[in-house]
Parts: structure tokens; C-alpha cells; sequence
């Protein structure tokens, strides 16, 4: 998989005059709600592993991320939770196999 994220931080100041240059017709903004789990001692992180619960519109997916081959590569790992009325527990059965 090859996934390229840009983020920008764009002063106070000019994102009316950002958000006037952007087209509504083709954006949307949407909310990310998203849970990141470690162990105490940064074991994930360290490693370049990131495991992740975040709510995609209305289902909760499961993601696990580690390095791949460049930069530009990685790999990713997701599983729908499905809807849930309450944020879910962490599932970590799903990398059994």
C-alpha cells in the first residue's frame, strides 16, 4: 500500500482566506475521533508500529501500521469493529493469525 498524508498548519489569520480558495462543492469536513493504544514502556512506538481505534463516519475501524519497504511504503492493517453505541474495547484477537 502506498499512502502519501500531507497536514498543514495554517495560521489563524489566513484560513478565511484559505477556506474561501477552497471549493465546498468538492470538500467536506469531517470529524475524526481516534483512540491510540502503546504499552507503558513505548514498545509500538519504538518499534515504528502504531495501533489505532478511530471512528470512520459511523463504524469504528481497527488499524495496526508498521514500516514497510521505503517511506513510502508500509504496512496496514484494518478491521471493522462495526457500530457501536460505546467507543470499543481494544481487540487485539483480530492478529492472531
Amino acid at each position: 500500500m502506498v499512502e502519501v498524508e500531507l497536514k498543514f498548519q495554517i495560521p489563524e489569520a489566513r484560513r478565511n482566506a484559505l477556506l474561501k480558495a477552497l471549493d465546498p462543492k468538492k470538500s467536506e469536513i469531517i470529524q475524526l475521533k481516534a483512540k491510540y493504544y502503546d504499552t507503558s514502556e513505548r514498545l509500538l512506538s519504538q518499534h515504528g508500529v502504531a495501533l489505532r481505534q478511530r471512528l470512520e463516519g459511523t463504524r469504528w475501524i481497527q488499524t495496526l501500521k508498521a514500516a514497510g519497504k521505503s517511506h513510502l511504503h508500509r504496512f496496514e492493517h484494518n478491521y471493522d469493529l462495526g457500530e457501536l453505541e460505546q467507543p470499543p474495547q481494544l481487540d487485539l484477537s483480530v492478529y492472531e493469525q
